[in-house]
């Protein structure tokens, strides 16, 4: 960088031990102060959802996918709805399953695991006794960083379908999570685990959302993920307390303005 230039960054956010970014109060309490002539570090992972959760509708006006990714999405969608051969409505639940490296974030950062098939069954059993009527019918659809994970644990249920059997062949690696986010956020409700991926696809595609709550096995001790969720107490959303897989249990999360 040319020496006549001096950046000032000044840094309005910090985390916690578990990996949750915040803005500091200050900001929050004079952010006119920052709107103009100022370099900001808002931290390396931010994810300010009680910030933002207000504009959501906003955001998904504006925020498009490419045409060949929504039409080749709304494609599988039609394909389907043929494939049910029935009269009924198709209601269509995404489903975010991450895994791989993050199984070392989550243990690494607040000593918890990654979820089993139990938190999707749970999960399963909760969408098909709301929507599944004389009229409608559920159907999931998958996605992963983990395919034969998914296939091996999901795929004994006959409601659930994969991204990747639409995906294959049609679309190119690198724009595989284009594809992916697209078919999360282009369903009626959502299922996800943790990490920013699956939580903007819960966001993009509204409706309900269940999402994970107890992964580090503890009363107390609380990840990342619970931290963002119990600040911004999302409307809709019901988590799913995986610390005993025998008894999966439905909890709500309170607002808090803590930052643990």
């Amino acid at each position: 960088m040319p020496p006549q230039f001096n950046f000032n960054w000044e840094s309005v956010a910090s985390h916690t031990p578990q990996g949750a970014w915040f803005p500091n109060q200050e900001f929050l309490e004079n952010i006119d102060n920052y709107k103009y002539n100022k370099f900001i570090n808002i931290g390396m992972y931010p994810h300010y959802l009680f910030l933002f959760k207000s504009i959501v509708g906003h955001i998904k006006k504006n925020l498009l996918f490419k045409n060949q990714t929504q039409d080749l999405v709304d494609k599988c969608l039609a394909e389907l709805r043929e494939e049910t051969s029935s009269d009924k409505e198709i209601i269509f639940v995404g489903v975010h399953c991450r895994r791989t490296d993050y199984g070392w974030h989550m243990e690494s950062l607040a000593g918890a695991t990654l979820v089993d098939h139990t938190y999707f069954d749970k999960a399963f059993d909760i969408y098909r006794s709301r929507y599944n009527t004389d009229s409608r019918q559920v159907v999931f659809l998958a996605v992963s960083d983990d395919q034969p994970w998914i296939k091996e644990n999901l795929g004994k249920h006959s409601d659930v379908r994969f991204g990747l059997d639409f995906s294959q062949g049609k679309v190119e690696d690198g724009q595989m999570p284009g594809f992916d986010l697209c078919l999360l956020a282009s369903c009626d409700h959502s299922i996800h685990t943790y990490g920013t991926f699956g939580m903007w696809g819960s966001l993009l595609a509204g409706g309900d959302v269940i999402a994970t709550t107890g992964t580090t096995g503890k009363e107390e001790a609380t990840t990342e993920e619970d931290q963002i969720y119990r600040r911004a107490a999302m409307e809709n959303w019901v988590y799913l307390d995986v610390r005993d897989k025998e008894n999966i249990q439905e909890v709500t999360i309170s607002p808090s303005t803590s930052a643990t």
